[in-house]
């Protein structure tokens, strides 16, 4: 732990060694399966379905790490953003899953990243063991800052003389509102009456020590950065600035406060020497935000409308964003039937009073199972009934790809007249290019018949 002495203030910085990087870790793995069940995970990274099947694609995360981690946001190769900044708290040990389901129609190779990261920053108090003390720099003296003169709801930019970085972004452009808000790395945008719960996505990147409807009858707001490169600090104070209301008192209570940026560390640091507006509705932020706005919908809020805050009390918000990442693949084969049959239609000739049976052989020359079932029909499959004298067995199956398999066809001409007899046989397939097939039968029934019985 270095701890850096400056003018006014101590702060405790913790370093960033090359262990306290490595302190999140994150393992992941993505399976694929069949059972749609949802939350369910399969054990399998390969697969292989019937083209154009539902697919559960189970991502599951676990932080083999020693620090929680706050935001994830998970990339699928095949599939798009599967999670984008998705807040969930996976503390050391644990694990969380995320699962979609989708049609797979073609061979698809998932490789998948997952990235979390803890919180970007640490925050601590006055009143917590480890936090900042509390030492209120006061500018408003006499030479001491620089009085902006903002009005009612007013912004004023400033240049910082060093670089500082905020939520990731660098930047020397503040925008500070009366309002009690600082916006960053913009010259535009309005720090408004109307204070929100945080994340704010009107405020963009902004520090929020004291966001309220404030007024402009009493005091100031000052400026100053004080110290020497590489150690030097912008502050920001807002001075007895009362409430807004319509009519002011002539003597209205006022709060104090103040934003220090440290350039050495990037910290962020919030102090309030007087929070007490002689109202209970306004006094120790219960009509304010309080916390930092970051980018892509995330926020280190403090407080909303709450009286969370006291005079002689600090906040400081340091920069402790971990990031881990994984990766990992899973691959579904796109996987189709292909019928092949013996035969696509029967004629033959057969005597009265007999039973013949004619084999069909049904096979597959695709890499999926063939399943199949046949029905019988009188003239046409979208007419199908029974037809006395034809059976088929077996009448349903599955062929393994590159098998096939022999199905008789029975046929019984007891109580059969002479003459020509014709049915349809219906084979229905999972083949998605022979769904359904129509196979013609015609027995010619005769005492009569040729050596070859009119076979085809």
């Amino acid at each position: 732990m270095a701890v850096f002495r400056l003018p006014g203030i101590a702060v405790a910085l913790a370093a960033l060694s090359g262990a306290a990087q490595a302190a999140a870790q994150l393992d992941l793995a993505v399976t694929v399966g069949t059972d749609l069940t949802p939350g369910f995970c399969a054990t399998t990274t390969t697969l292989g379905v019937l083209a154009g099947s539902d697919v559960n694609y189970c991502y599951r995360a676990t932080n083999t790490g020693t620090s929680t981690l706050q935001y994830h946001d998970l990339i699928d190769s095949a599939f798009g953003v599967v999670l984008d900044d998705e807040p969930i708290a996976l503390a050391p040990g644990a694990s969380t899953t995320v699962t979609r389901v989708r049609a797979v129609a073609a061979t698809t190779t998932s490789n998948a990243l997952w990235t979390a990261r803890t919180r970007p920053y640490q925050l601590r108090t006055s009143g917590q063991q480890g936090g900042p003390t509390y030492d209120f720099i006061d500018i408003s003296t006499p030479g001491a800052g620089t009085a902006l003169n903002l009005s009612d709801d007013g912004e004023v930019n400033l240049t910082l003389p060093f670089a500082f970085t905020f939520d990731g972004a660098t930047s020397n452009a503040l925008r500070v509102g009366n309002n009690g808000a600082i916006l960053f790395g913009t010259t535009t945008g309005d720090v408004g009456v109307d204070n929100a719960v945080l994340p704010a996505a009107s405020l963009g990147r902004a520090m929020a020590p004291f966001w309220d409807d404030l007024d402009d009858e009493t005091g100031d707001v000052y400026y100053v950065v004080q110290g020497a490169a590489p150690n030097r600090r912008a502050i920001v104070q807002w001075q007895a600035r009362a409430h807004f209301v319509n009519p002011q008192s002539p003597t209205p209570d006022t709060a104090t406060f103040e934003v220090v940026l440290f350039e050495s560390g990037n910290i962020v640091l919030f102090q309030y020497k007087d929070v007490d507006f002689g109202n209970a509705a306004w006094n120790a932020g219960a009509s304010a935000t309080v916390g930092l706005n970051l980018s892509g919908g995330l926020a280190s809020m403090f407080s909303f409308s709450q009286p969370s805050l006291a005079s002689s009390f600090a906040i400081r918000f340091t920069p402790s964003a971990e990031t881990a990442s994984d990766s990992a693949a899973a691959t579904v084969l796109a996987l189709r039937p292909g019928l092949r049959l013996g035969a696509t239609s029967f004629e033959f000739g057969q005597a009265p009073d007999t039973t013949r049976t004619v084999t069909l052989a049904i096979g597959n020359d695709g890499d999926f199972p063939l399943s199949w079932s046949i029905a019988e029909a009188p003239a046409a499959c979208a007419a199908a009934g029974d037809v006395a004298w034809l059976s088929v067995a077996p009448n349903t199956g599955s062929v393994p790809a590159g098998e096939s398999v022999p199905v008789d066809v029975i046929v019984d001409t007891a109580g059969l007249a002479d003459g020509d007899y014709t049915a349809v046989l219906c084979l229905t397939t999972n083949d998605p290019d022979a769904a359904s097939t129509a196979l013609p039968l015609t027995v010619h029934v005769a005492d009569t018949i040729f050596a070859d019985g009119f076979e085809l």
